[in-house]
């Protein structure tokens, strides 16, 4: 799971919001300016608020529940005191879920708390706010299609590790059977430059380990964005 800076996920999600949303129907609420009241952003189509929020990981999932729980509790408090500005920019839309888009949601206590902190929203009878209102927990899955639409026009970051640790390369070499090996040696060989049985062994292992660590990155695309995955394997084909 990438460990996201709190920025870039609030830039993500809010790419995301509009892809899905389109410009008519999804209004992003600045913080830059005045203040934040507990809102990123909010469809008048849908009636749904959204905010966002990513953890400094790594985490437990209970130290994760923690962070997330007192995200909500904070950020609904703001949802309920700031009344005034909140009629202003809502309007006559009346909110009928405010979602909270994390990278991962993996307690079932989060939402419990997040029944509970709706009942409260329900009971201070908002003007903004539908008498069914409801807090619910989103994750990039919920907006695939457009996190897979960014990532193939290039508007999303992706997080690729290639690293090859330190004995992967000894662990490689030792797998290997047959001839692969001794040719690259033998073609090394034939370079003057490095003609020399240290210069030799150090260029074979510098060119196995980028050998490694491109089967890495094609591994880290296949398992974490298998849309750009399958997109490098039909350029292939096409080249």
């Amino acid at each position: 799971m990438r460990a996201w800076d709190g920025l870039e996920w609030q830039k993500h999600v809010q790419l995301l919001l509009k892809r899905h949303y389109g410009p008519e129907s999804y209004q992003d609420i600045p913080d830059k300016h005045v203040g934040d009241y507990g809102l990123e952003g909010f469809s008048p189509r849908d009636c749904v608020a959204f905010q966002c929020y990513a953890a400094d990981e790594p985490l437990s999932t209970e130290e994760l529940y923690r962070k997330q729980r007192s995200k909500i509790s904070a950020d609904i408090k703001k949802f309920i005191t700031n009344k005034d500005d909140l009629m202003s920019i809502l309007g006559d839309v009346k909110i009928k879920s405010w979602v909270l888009v994390v990278p991962r949601h993996e307690s079932a206590l989060l939402i419990k708390h997040a029944d509970k902190k709706a009942s409260e929203v329900r009971d201070a009878k908002l003007p903004y706010v539908d008498d069914n209102f409801r807090i619910m927990i989103a994750t990039e899955d919920n907006f695939a299609v457009e996190a897979a639409t960014l990532r193939q026009n290039d508007l999303a970051i992706i997080e690729i590790n290639g690293n090859v640790k330190d004995n992967e390369l000894e662990q490689w070499v030792a797998k290997q059977k047959g001839d692969l090996i001794l040719n690259l040696e033998r073609k090394i060989g034939k370079i003057p430059h490095i003609r020399s049985g240290k210069k030799e062994f150090v260029f074979r292992d510098e060119m196995i380990k980028r050998y490694i660590e491109g089967q890495n990155i094609i591994k880290s695309l296949h398992d974490n964005y298998p849309d750009v995955y399958n997109s490098l394997l039909k350029l292939q084909f096409v080249i």
